[in-house]
């Protein structure tokens, strides 16, 4: 099987991201695939990883965001791993200010499903874990313990660079 390194990885993100056209989305997507070889060298058991469309439901409004989904090993397989549900989601934004307006936003979805059974885009409340670190916001499905949170928490903190990246990810429509 052909492996990709980081540099390709990030050349195939900056392709598919063409339509953002920006650098701000080519540097984000870079941060995303270091990101998830740091969380896979951290011991971490992530597969089908996706790039998320631009415009995915529940996709921070940051026109410049990228969004990774992941389903995690250790869940049941992947029901949807368009989903936090089933492992998680990495959302890579402007910058601290904008990653910390994003824990805001999802911390109040959180009062408006806890109020009315469901967020405002009509979906049922679901636990999920949020780690934010400088720009980087890291949604974890919630059945994860908290020791499964820390190991994420621990190798986002510490990434490290590996040249075993898979080839290219596909594009999916995330459902956040």
């Amino acid at each position: 099987m052909r492996r990709w390194g980081p540099a390709a990885v990030s050349l195939a993100m900056s392709l598919l991201l063409v339509g953002c056209g920006s650098a701000a989305a080519d540097q984000n997507s870079a941060l995303a695939a270091t990101i998830v070889q740091a969380l896979r060298a951290g011991g971490l058991p992530l597969d089908s990883v996706g790039w998320c469309a631009p415009g995915s439901p529940g996709a921070p409004a940051d026109p410049g965001a990228v969004v990774v989904a992941f389903h995690d090993r250790r869940l049941p397989g992947p029901q949807d791993p368009r989903r936090v549900t089933d492992g998680g989601v990495i959302e890579v934004l402007a910058g601290p200010p904008q990653a910390e307006a994003r824990r805001a936003q999802l911390a109040e979805q959180v009062l408006i499903a806890g109020e009315f059974g469901y967020d405002e885009g009509g979906q049922p409340l679901v636990d999920e874990h949020v780690v934010v670190t400088g720009r980087v916001v890291l949604r974890l499905a919630g059945i994860l313990s908290e020791e499964q949170v820390a190991a994420y928490r621990t190798a986002l903190a510490h990434p490290s660079h590996r040249d075993d990246e898979p080839g290219p990810w596909p594009t999916i429509r995330c459902l956040t």
